[in-house]
């Protein structure tokens, strides 16, 4: 999860993209997705992406599903359809859905404090509710690093160091995205639901869209058919092209932040699940 400006990834582009005004502005499908076609590969250039899959929906069907450049460029492997990519933080509005369905179903309450579903947690952290995990407003400490690392600890360690540290804010008082929020509703979500956070989402959100590719994991992990992941930021060696050349950028997502920034899917299986979302068929209108 390192911040790496300039990152350049074999990026899975969003399924609702932002296309030029041109493309919104086609009088036909088929000129609609020459001139998204256009817009993808002028991006890829400027932005030097390497490779990517893109899906877009309308009026809650796919019109649009492609995929351009490599998935690995030593080796020259095309992007394919079913390459999988990381979704990083998006991974975020699943668990989101996730704890939205576990409300719906009466087995978590928004607004009782985290307290009445966990039970290890220091003091300070007892009266934080459940929504303001979900809205970043907890005040907690994050609990990775600027360069988005736990350290090079075990994560029992990192999650014994975060919670000795003193809240940086009032409890609901002040926004500030971090992975520790997201760590703490993976573990409501295993405790109200008897089952680990992967198994929960692959039965109650993949096997219900129909997402087969969708997985967890990091560049660490054994994940068939991934992308590699590209930077052009500058790793400071001591090679004359350091601050302009590609390389590897490694992935790194603890099993205990997956709730935050885990899943690896493809452009088409994410476009089904958000056709789901707005379809009533994850949670209802009242829980959306």
């Amino acid at each position: 999860m390192p911040s790496v400006k300039l990152r350049v990834t074999a990026l899975i582009a969003a399924v609702l993209m932002s296309l030029p005004c041109a493309a919104l502005a086609a009088t036909s499908l088929r000129e609609a997705n020459e001139l998204t076609r256009r817009f993808v590969q002028q991006t890829m250039t400027e932005q030097r992406i390497p490779g990517l899959q893109v899906a877009v929906i309308k009026d809650g069907r796919g019109v649009l599903s492609e995929r351009y450049g490599y998935a690995n460029v030593e080796n020259k492997v095309p992007v394919t359809a079913t390459t999988r990519f990381p979704i990083n933080s998006a991974t975020k509005a699943f668990t989101g859905v996730a704890m939205m369905q576990l409300a719906q179903a009466g087995r978590v309450d928004l607004d009782a404090p985290v307290s009445r579903y966990l039970d290890d947690l220091p003091a300070a952290w007892r009266a934080i509710r459940v929504r303001q995990l979900l809205g970043h407003t907890s005040g907690l400490p994050d609990i990775v690093d600027q360069n988005g690392s736990i350290g090079a600890g075990p994560e029992a360690a990192a999650w014994q160091a975060v919670k000795a540290r003193p809240l940086e804010a009032p409890i609901g008082e002040r926004f500030a995205y971090n992975q520790t929020n997201y760590g703490l509703l993976a573990q409501i979500i295993v405790k109200q639901t008897q089952m680990p956070y992967e198994q929960y989402l692959a039965q109650r959100q993949f096997a219900v869209v129909g997402m087969p590719l969708t997985t967890f994991g990091d560049s660490y992990d054994l994940v068939a058919n991934a992308a590699t992941i590209y930077s052009h930021s500058p790793r400071g060696t001591l090679a004359k092209d350091d601050g302009n050349r590609m390389s590897r950028w490694i992935y790194d997502m603890p099993y205990s932040l997956w709730a935050g920034g885990g899943i690896q899917t493809t452009a088409d299986e994410l476009s089904r699940w958000l056709i789901a979302l707005s379809n009533g068929r994850l949670i209802d209108q009242a829980h959306l």
